[in-house]
C-alpha cells in the first residue's frame, strides 16, 4: 500500500512527466506566491464562475498584481473579475501549459473587468485538461 496504486515505486512516479508537470506549474506559482499581498481565495473574489468541484475543483489565489487559476480539467469557460489587482492598471490574460511549460495569450494587454469570461483553451500539448491561468497587472 502507499500514495500510488499498482507497481510503481516513488523513483517511478519523479521521473514520470506527471513529477515535470508539477515542477513548471510550481515555478510559475512560486513567481507570485512571495508577493507579501498574495492569497488563496477559494470562495469567491477574484474566480466568478467555472469553479467547479471535488477533483475538478479550480485552485484560486491572487495577489496585488496577480491572479492565477489552476484548472484541472476541461471546462466550457471560466469568469474572473481582473478588478481585484490593485488600481486601473491594463491586465494580462494568458493560459500556462504545464505539459511543455508554455504560454498562450489570452490578451496582452486589456482594461481591467469584473466579468471577464475567458474560454477554456481545449486540451494541453499533453492531450490532458490541465491550464493555469495567469492575469498580471
Amino acid at each position: 500500500s502507499g500514495l500510488f496504486s499498482g507497481p510503481y515505486t516513488w523513483d517511478t512516479v519523479m521521473a514520470g512527466p506527471e513529477a515535470a508537470d508539477a515542477q513548471r506549474a510550481w515555478s510559475v506559482l512560486d513567481a507570485h506566491v512571495a508577493d507579501v499581498t498574495w492569497a488563496p481565495s477559494p470562495d469567491g473574489g477574484f474566480l466568478d464562475a467555472g469553479l467547479g468541484a471535488g477533483d475538478t475543483e479550480a485552485a484560486v489565489g491572487a495577489s496585488s498584481t496577480a491572479a492565477l487559476v489552476y484548472v484541472p480539467s476541461a471546462r466550457g469557460s471560466i469568469e474572473v473579475d481582473t478588478t481585484v489587482l490593485a488600481g486601473t492598471a491594463n491586465v494580462r490574460l494568458r493560459w500556462y501549459d504545464p505539459t511543455i511549460g508554455a504560454y498562450q495569450t489570452v490578451a496582452d494587454s486589456e482594461p481591467q473587468n469584473p466579468d471577464r469570461i475567458v474560454a477554456y483553451p481545449g486540451a494541453n500539448a499533453a492531450g490532458d485538461g490541465d491550464w493555469l491561468l495567469v492575469v498580471t497587472t
